[in-house]
C-alpha cells in the first residue's frame, strides 16, 4: 500500500493531479480508476489522508491490502475547509457533497463527486466552472438551474474574495501591508461588484458605471458564462483558493495579486503607510501589465512626506512605472497608472498601457481609447505651458491634473484619451491626500549614464527645485554639448 501526497483522477482521458486533503476524514468511501500506465488503483480515505492502492487483479477483484478503509466525514471536511475558505463557503461545500452514512452516525463526503467538482474548477471550461458556482450557490441539485439571483452570485464573489485574503494571511507579501489588512464588508462588496462588472453593467460604457446601479435582479446562466469569459478574474481567484485549501499544484493555480510592499521602513511606526486597503491593491495590481505585478515600491505620500510638489517630483523622476492615488475634499478616491518613467518636458509621452481608475465610490478601471497619445505630462515653471502633472485629455483640459501649486487639482468632465467620466466630484478640487507607488522593478541605469552623473543627478529633489525656479543646471547644458560633440565625432 502506498500513502501518497498526490493521486490521479481521470478527466477527459488525462489524469488530474490533486493534492492531499489534510485534517479530513474518518470512515470509508472508495473510487476506482487508472493511472498513466493503465494500472488499476483504488482511492480511499484513511488516517486523515487519501491513500492510493494498486489492485492485484481486475477492477472487481480484491486489493492488496486488508486494512479497513475510512471515509471523509462531513464535520472534519468542513473544519478543514474553514482553515482556508470563508465559513459560508466551507458550509456550502459540505452541504453540497454530504451523503447519509449507510453505517449510521455522521454524514460522509461523496469523495468521487467532490473530486469531479475539483477537476472542473481547475481544468474545466468556463461553462463547467460556472456550473460549479451554480451547484454550490443555488438550491437546485447538480447545478441544473439556469437562473441565479444578483444576491446569490454577489455572495459567492464576496466569499471567494474573502477566502483569497484568508489564504494569503500567512504570506510575507500580505504581512508587509501593515495597516491595510482591515477589510470591511462594504469594501469586499465593492470588490465583488468589480469582479462581476461585466454581468452587473452589461452593455454599459465604463464612464456610466460610477453613477449607475444594477437594475436586473436575476440572471440566466448563459449571461454569467458570457461575463466570466470576458472577465475571468473571479474564476482565477476561485481556482487559487481551492488550490490553497486543498494543496493542489499551487505553482500553477495560485494567483499572486498581493505584491510585497517595499521600502515600508520609510514610514514612522505611528503613521499609516497608505490610504489603500488590500482589495484596492489587488484591483489595481490586476489591471497593470503582468510583468509589473510582483513589486510595489513606496515613493511618496502627503501623510508622511508633506505637501510639496518639488519633493514629489524628486522621488518619482526616472523611477519606472508608477501609480498615483488621490483623495479629494469630498472623499472621492481615484488615480492613474503611468507606464513610462516620469520626466520633465513640454510634450505628452507614455503608452497605451496607461489607465485611470476610481477606487471610491466604486472600483472601475478606465483604459486608453487610442484616440490620441496624450498619456503623461509633467512640466514646471513655464509661462506659456501648464505647470504640474497631468494624464489624458489635452493641455488645460486634462483627465487628471495635479497643479504645481500643490494641493490643487482638476479633472475634465470628459477625456478623449481614456474611457472615463469626470474623476473628481467637482471639476476643481483640493487634494486631501496623495500618494505615489513605483510599480515593478526600478529601472537599471546603463553604465554610460553612471559615468556622466553630476551631483544633481544624485539629488533629484534639488534638481526639481532648480527647475521650479526656472534655473536649469549648467552641467546639463555642458553634458548635452559633450554628447553632441561625441556624436559628430562618430560621424
Amino acid at each position: 500500500m502506498e500513502s501518497c501526497l498526490e493521486f490521479s483522477l481521470l478527466h477527459r482521458s488525462l489524469p488530474l493531479r490533486i493534492g492531499r486533503f489534510l485534517g479530513v476524514g474518518e470512515e470509508g468511501i472508495t473510487q476506482v480508476g487508472s493511472d498513466r500506465d493503465e494500472r488499476d488503483y483504488l482511492i480511499f480515505w484513511r488516517n486523515k489522508s487519501f491513500i492510493k492502492v494498486k489492485w492485484t487483479g481486475s477492477k472487481h477483484g480484491r486489493t492488496n491490502t486488508t486494512n479497513k478503509s475510512q471515509a471523509c466525514t462531513a464535520g472534519e471536511f468542513q473544519r478543514h475547509c474553514e482553515k482556508g475558505l470563508h465559513d459560508w463557503l466551507a458550509l456550502k461545500l459540505t452541504e453540497t457533497f454530504s451523503l447519509k452514512n449507510p453505517k449510521g452516525g455522521e454524514n460522509i463526503i461523496a469523495v468521487p463527486d467532490f473530486l469531479n467538482f475539483l477537476s472542473q474548477v481547475f481544468k474545466g471550461t468556463v461553462e463547467e466552472k460556472v456550473n460549479c458556482i451554480m451547484r454550490v450557490q443555488t438550491s437546485h441539485s447538480n447545478g441544473r438551474s439556469n437562473k441565479i439571483t444578483r444576491e446569490e452570485v454577489a455572495q459567492y464573489a464576496r466569499c471567494i474574495a474573502e477566502s483569497y485574503l484568508k489564504c494569503s494571511e500567512t504570506t510575507v507579501n500580505f504581512r508587509s501591508w501593515k495597516g491595510s489588512q482591515k477589510i470591511t464588508a462594504d469594501v469586499v462588496s465593492e470588490f465583488a461588484d468589480f469582479l462581476l462588472a461585466e454581468l452587473l453593467y452589461n452593455g454599459m460604457a465604463s464612464k456610466e458605471i460610477i453613477s449607475t446601479e444594477p437594475k436586473k435582479t436575476t440572471y440566466e446562466v448563459e449571461e454569467l458564462i458570457s461575463c466570466l469569459s470576458r472577465a475571468p478574474l473571479l474564476l482565477n481567484l476561485q481556482s487559487s483558493v481551492f488550490s490553497e485549501c486543498f494543496n493542489f499544484n499551487k505553482s500553477l493555480y495560485v494567483v499572486n495579486l498581493i505584491p510585497p510592499c517595499l521600502q515600508a521602513n520609510r514610514r514612522p511606526e505611528q503613521e499609516e503607510l497608505t490610504m489603500l486597503d488590500l482589495t484596492q491593491v489587488i484591483f489595481i495590481n490586476s489591471q497593470v501589465p503582468t510583468e509589473l505585478r510582483q513589486e510595489w515600491r513606496y515613493l511618496f505620500s502627503t501623510a508622511t512626506d508633506g505637501e510639496s510638489f518639488s519633493k514629489m517630483m524628486g522621488v518619482i523622476l526616472d523611477k519606472g512605472s508608477t501609480v498615483l492615488i488621490i483623495k479629494d475634499d469630498t472623499g472621492r478616491v481615484f488615480g492613474a497608472f503611468a507606464d513610462d518613467s516620469w520626466s520633465v518636458g513640454p510634450k505628452f509621452f507614455g503608452s497605451e498601457k496607461c489607465f485611470l481608475f476610481h477606487l471610491s465610490p466604486k472600483l472601475v478601471p478606465y483604459n486608453s481609447t487610442s484616440f490620441n497619445q496624450n498619456y503623461q505630462y509633467l512640466n514646471v515653471q513655464q509661462q506659456t505651458m501648464p505647470n504640474g502633472l497631468g494624464m489624458g485629455g489635452k493641455l488645460e483640459y486634462f483627465g487628471l491634473w495635479v497643479d504645481a501649486e500643490f494641493g490643487k487639482g482638476k479633472c475634465s468632465p470628459s477625456c478623449t484619451t481614456f474611457t472615463c467620466p469626470q474623476l473628481s466630484k467637482n471639476q476643481e478640487f483640493n487634494i486631501q491626500a496623495l500618494e505615489v507607488w513605483g510599480i515593478g522593478p526600478e529601472p537599471i541605469k546603463e553604465e554610460g549614464q553612471r559615468d556622466s552623473k553630476s551631483v544633481l543627478d544624485k539629488d533629484p529633489e534639488a534638481r526639481a527645485i532648480l527647475e521650479l525656479m526656472n534655473k536649469a543646471p549648467v552641467s546639463e547644458g555642458q553634458r548635452e554639448k559633450k554628447k553632441a560633440y561625441e556624436e559628430d565625432d562618430d560621424d
